[in-house]
């Protein structure tokens, strides 16, 4: 890489405000968003012309799922899981309660609400069916206090993917809570304690899909769960430094293969069903397993030589670290590719190579765009605590520079 490129990705690289950086997060964060930005932009295509998937195993798992969706509520699990468990079992720094529901309000809140009001004041130009801002209005309200789901029991028509940080929302007021399980004292105790509530929580929510429970944190918890699993293993079993050794390279792939054998068909069959495409029933041993799944492919990318290697890559680290942006408006940023292209497409090309080129064209505008819209919306939020203060003290500085000239 050029030096200028380097300066432009380290600009670019997500700023915590405990000044502790894991580059392993950001690189399963990569892996997350780029599975979504795929399983988006393929859906277009498909959606548009009404067809169901090519018959290639690429198409079938990757346009079939949204399985980024879940790495990110694992991965979400154990971020918020590792202050708790680092106080608990290791003596670490205490969690206050109100600077941990600050830190959330002020880092993800207002990216998120400029970018729902950017969407609400452009509806006549992003949307072909605009009902109107007064229509358009209760659902403002709602997804912005993270209750569209709850209240319509569908995604929301400003933005669709904010059903996930619905769910998200519903975990963060919820974690510590379900943090107070690291009060227990016996290791194995805790761990079979999460074991046991991930397999039935996987159970019971697949036998039991109310229509209700969607909206919910319920049947996605197991996930979450999943990733307290591993910041447990982080802090009492890796000692908050993990060795990395060549066969959790093995035990990563091993993992990697059986979750795609989860996701083949007839698992993930797609039925285009009002004027939608809708995921079959999905088997009961999928929920249950899933979660499990997760945790060894997180734990190989802490783990792992060779994969943890190629997931601390500076690029991968950086566009990972963007992954908020990039999930918030991807979506736009897809259709506004994709429009054009659909009169080429008309003329009786192939679905398959209308994928290709919506993906080559669609992939380098996300991160590009993306990138632009992180800088000026979403990273002055990372760090709101220290941009405070050092505001603060600027003006102080100033007031007492025009002081000192007026006196």
């Amino acid at each position: 890489m050029s030096e200028a490129f380097t300066r432009i990705l380290l600009a670019l690289r997500r700023t915590t405000s405990s000044g502790r950086f894991l580059p392993e997060i950001d690189g399963v964060r990569f892996l997350s968003i780029s599975w979504v930005v795929l399983f988006h932009t393929i859906g277009q295509v498909t959606f548009k012309f009404h067809q169901h998937l090519p018959d290639s195993r690429f198409w079938q798992i990757i346009g079939a799922v949204d399985f980024g969706v879940w790495i990110f509520f694992c991965l979400s699990g154990f971020v918020l899981a590792l202050p708790f468990a680092e106080w608990r079992t290791c003596g670490g720094k205490p969690v206050r309660l109100k600077r941990y529901y600050l830190r959330r309000l002020t880092r993800i809140e207002p990216p998120y609400l400029v970018n729902l009001t950017s969407v609400f004041v452009l509806l006549p130009l992003l949307a072909r069916s605009h009902r109107g801002y007064v229509q358009e209005a209760k659902h403002l309200v709602a997804s912005a206090f993270y209750l569209h789901g709850l209240l319509f029991h569908r995604t929301s028509s400003l933005n669709p993917v904010a059903w996930s940080l619905e769910i998200e929302a519903q975990f963060y007021l919820l974690a510590p809570c379900l943090a107070l399980l690291f009060l227990l004292k016996s290791t194995p105790v805790r761990r079979l304690a999460l074991l046991t509530a991930i397999a039935l929580l996987g159970f019971t929510s697949g036998l039991l899909m109310f229509p209700i429970w969607r909206n919910t944190l319920v049947p996605f918890l197991p996930y979450f769960l999943a990733g307290f699993y591993v910041a447990d293993l982080y802090c009492t079993s890796w000692n908050r430094a993990p060795r990395r050794q060549l066969r959790w390279d093995l035990v990563t792939i091993l993992t990697a293969v059986g979750i795609l054998i989860f996701l083949l068909p007839p698992v993930n069959t797609l039925h285009y069903v009002d004027n939608s495409f809708r995921l079959g029933k999905v088997p009961l041993a999928f929920k249950i397993f899933l979660p499990f799944l997760l945790i060894p492919f997180l734990v190989g990318a802490f783990r792992s030589r060779i994969f943890q290697r190629f997931m601390t890559l500076l690029p991968v680290t950086v566009i990972g670290g963007m992954c908020y942006t990039i999930y918030l408006y991807h979506l736009i940023i897809i259709a506004a590719i994709t429009r054009p292209l659909f009169k080429l497409f008309k003329s009786g090309m192939a679905l398959e190579p209308q994928l290709w080129i919506t993906l080559a064209l669609a992939i380098p505008a996300v991160v590009v765009l993306s990138a632009v819209l992180f800088a000026l919306i979403e990273k002055p939020f990372m760090n709101f605590g220290a941009a405070k203060k050092t505001l603060v003290v600027r003006l102080a500085h100033l007031h007492h520079e025009s002081v000192g000239e007026t006196g």
